[in-house]
């Protein structure tokens, strides 16, 4: 796999996995499936503690951290890992030559060559994985 694709659904993941934290910290349940977190009864923009903002969408949600802002998709089970080109993508975009592409369209082109390897699988509709990674779930964070 491209090293930058690596390093940036990594980076993407940990923050995530930040989000996932402090939306917990501040009395949010961990959804046990996407459509748990759908039918969960939030704020659709709400504030967590230290003033961090969130909005709740579909089987999703956006975070506005300190280090940027992350949104994402959870799994059909409750995966918390997951991403997709566009999510990734977005999350990029401030910093997108630190993570060594040039345009939009090159994150593109590397993502879709780690699918056509194998190294990126996409089970789902909005979700995709690390091929031969375990899967971490939202109630385990």
């Amino acid at each position: 796999m491209n090293p930058h694709l690596h390093r940036l659904i990594r980076d993407y993941q940990a923050s995530v996995h930040m989000a996932l934290q402090k939306l917990q910290a501040s009395g949010i349940r961990m959804p046990t499936s996407a459509m748990d977190w759908a039918g969960m009864d939030l704020p659709l923009p709400g504030m967590l503690e230290d003033g961090i903002r969130y909005y709740k969408h579909g089987i999703g949600c956006a975070v506005w951290l300190p280090s940027g802002t992350v949104d994402f998709d959870f799994g059909d089970h409750g995966e918390a890992d997951g991403f997709n080109r566009g999510r990734i993508t977005q999350f990029a975009m401030p910093n997108l030559a630190a993570y060594g592409f040039k345009t939009p369209e090159a994150v593109k082109a590397a993502f879709d060559q780690a699918v056509a390897s194998g190294e990126i699988v996409c089970p789902e509709s909005t979700v995709c994985y690390l091929a031969g990674s375990d899967r971490v779930y939202a109630t385990d964070v």
